[in-house]
């Protein structure tokens, strides 16, 4: 599927596709699927959403799928502590969200200063270690980048080696 979605991505193929949701919903399910790999770890997995959500319209697949890419990413690249996918809202006009801001963090290893925007590169990870480690196919982070910005946003990293990461 990585692969399908880059080759998408690539050809410029990845138009956005809105429709109304619920972001707690769509939350809630990255956080149950997530939840038996972050429990056999021993990890935390904390959503943190505002009280009052209004219903979105966006390309909920999309969304769905970076959120996943990155809580995934977090869960396997933590071995002890938490992983945090929180959402706040910046403003509002008649009840309609200015910008929504989507946090993935964790208390895991890190990503080196100099790895950090390699990581987003296609095939690459942190160092061919990684690979070896932990799998993956080094495509997760190279789709959701392309995807946060068709729906007009944008994708960064911070992160200080072993002290964790958020994106």
């Amino acid at each position: 599927n990585n692969i399908l979605d880059y080759s998408k991505l690539d050809q410029g193929q990845a138009a956005e596709e809105l429709v109304a949701f619920d972001l707690a919903d769509a939350v809630a399910d990255i956080a149950l699927l997530m939840a038996p790999m972050a429990e056999e770890k021993g990890l935390r997995l904390v959503t943190d959403l505002p009280v009052a959500l209004p219903l979105l319209s966006g390309d909920m697949g999309k969304l769905r799928q970076i959120l996943f890419n990155l809580v995934s990413n977090a869960v396997k690249f933590t071995d002890q502590g938490e992983v945090r996918l929180a959402v706040s809202l910046d403003g509002m006009i008649d009840d309609a969200p200015l910008h929504l801001n989507f946090t993935v963090s964790d208390t895991g290893r890190g990503i080196a200063p100099d790895a950090q925007e390699r990581i987003f590169d296609a095939f690459q990870q942190e160092d061919p270690q990684t690979a070896r480690t932990y799998g993956g196919t080094g495509l997760g982070l190279t789709i959701s980048r392309p995807l946060a910005e068709v729906m007009g946003g944008v994708l960064t990293v911070e992160s200080r080696p072993g002290q964790g990461t958020t994106f």
